[in-house]
């Protein structure tokens, strides 16, 4: 595997801004349902480098952009989609924030990849969740990367477990890799084997945790490694960056909840709120348009 192959896109944004903007699923609105193409392209108009989409399987092997879970609200069923065909999944509509049907269909990944060709990075998600075919799941996304001739656009993510370092070090092709980091311990397994290890995605609950550390940062980018920082507040259960998030900047505290991924010398901050991020950002006197 040859480590640091397909990187250049990446690199040459990075390199030509302050640090990137990732967009959790695009820019989501009353009408508009994460996860489509719709949310995509308003993400990519209000200042995001990265789209961040979920993947999901269906029981004869169709790749859609769907968070599986999600489907409750979404889609008004209790059945996961990677427990339905294409044929029936498609017989379900997105709904909106007001639980009313958009008339939106679930986005197959072909689709978003099309859409999305030379346009920005993708960040895909959920790759490893699948009920029973999980190795079948990855190689039918790979195959689509390698047909639509996107591996320097993609780049993959997957929890801190071993069994992903060992799946990784498998793989042929250097993609390119993300993991998100809970454990201290875990981060060098990922970046010194034979791993593509382009970034982190780093995950804290306070401040004081070894994970929030600038100096940790340094040495992560000093190894080839941009380091990713999460402003989602996503509910009271989860804490991704000790309270420094899109709601704290949105309540009235930007500097906070913004500005402070920034003096931290992080590479690539994701929201759910990019125009109102980016707007900050560059009243700042920050370098990310």
């Amino acid at each position: 595997m040859k480590k640091g192959a397909y990187t250049q896109r990446l690199h040459t944004m990075r390199q030509s801004k302050d640090f990137l903007i990732a967009s959790h699923r695009g820019s989501v609105g009353i009408n508009i349902p994460d996860n489509t193409l719709q949310s995509f392209d308003i993400a990519l108009h209000d200042g995001a480098d990265i789209i961040e989409m979920d993947v999901a399987m269906t029981t004869d092997g169709e790749l859609v952009v769907f968070h599986d879970t999600m489907e409750p609200r979404l889609l008004h069923t209790q059945k996961n989609v990677q427990q339905m065909s294409l044929e029936e999944l498609m017989t379900y509509e997105l709904y909106n924030l007001n639980n009313v049907s958009t008339g939106i269909k679930v986005l197959r990944l072909s689709e978003a990849f099309a859409h999305l060709k030379n346009r920005c990075m993708i960040n895909l998600d959920r790759c490893f969740a699948h009920p029973d075919a999980e190795g079948e799941k990855w190689e039918r996304i790979f195959a689509l990367v390698k047909k639509m001739d996107m591996a320097d656009q993609i780049l993959f993510k997957s929890p801190d477990d071993d069994k992903y370092v060992d799946f990784f070090e498998r793989q042929s092709t250097p993609w390119m890799f993300m993991p998100m980091i809970t454990r201290m311990e875990q981060v060098e397994k990922f970046i010194d084997g034979n791993i593509n290890t382009v970034a982190v995605e780093v995950k804290f609950h306070t401040e004081d945790s070894p994970l929030a550390d600038e100096m940790f940062y340094k040495k992560l980018q000093n190894n080839g490694c941009y380091v990713w920082g999460n402003a989602l507040d996503l509910g009271k259960q989860y804490q991704l960056s000790a309270g420094h998030d899109d709601t704290a900047a949105l309540g009235g505290n930007p500097d906070f909840g913004w500005g402070w991924f920034a003096r931290k010398g992080f590479d690539i901050v994701q929201s759910d709120w990019i125009l109102a991020m980016v707007t900050y950002y560059v009243q700042q006197g920050y370098h990310v348009k």
